[in-house]
């Protein structure tokens, strides 16, 4: 049985290599989305369309994170979950802030040009966590993240092949101490 690549016209024996070939050749091609064909205006329909909407992103989401991070199943269901928490906390206090802006205004009508705006003008979930160093430091700061110090333990003498000829070399032991005074803090 082989396996036919449409695209190319290329034959493939085995199925592990027209998936490499997809992952080498067409990486940077964007997953095709379909249009939602059916009844327009209705509001039961507008619903379904939305909610497939939705569900061909996070689709695509979670195949991308697996197809560039070459994720496991159980870490692409880590991913899943994590960002399933995330944008609930993050719909959750959107949610709050609705709520406190209509009692805020009572009677009176909201603006929803300027208003809404105001309300949903969150930048970035992500907003300052964008690099390494970054998430590191709010690590630090937010998470009681405590790490490993080296230690150097002591020296000792090595023989080491340099240039093609064994040479003396003076070595440092290391060793790790996890300071846990600092984790209760």
């Amino acid at each position: 049985m082989a396996a036919r690549n449409m695209q190319t016209a290329e034959s493939f024996k085995k199925v592990n290599t027209l998936q490499k070939h997809y992952t080498r050749k067409h990486k940077n091609l964007e997953l095709g989305q379909e249009p939602n064909f059916g009844e327009e205006g209705t509001e039961e329909f507008e619903e379904r369309a939305a909610q497939s909407d939705l569900q061909c992103h996070a689709a695509k989401f979670l195949l991308c994170a697996k197809a560039q991070g070459n994720l496991t199943q159980s870490a692409v269901d880590l991913v899943k979950d994590s960002t399933k928490n995330l944008l609930g906390e993050y719909l959750d206090i959107v949610k709050k802030s609705l709520i406190a802006k209509l009692r805020e205004t009572g009677d009176h009508e909201i603006q929803f040009s300027q208003d809404m705006e105001e309300l949903f003008s969150f930048d970035d979930v992500f907003n300052g966590l964008d690099l390494a160093y970054e998430q590191r430091y709010y690590f630090l700061k937010n998470f009681n993240l405590v790490e490993p110090v080296e230690i150097e333990m002591g020296k000792e003498w090595k023989r080491l092949f340099s240039g093609g000829r064994k040479k003396l070399k003076r070595t440092s032991i290391l060793g790790y101490q996890i300071p846990l005074l600092k984790s209760l803090e």
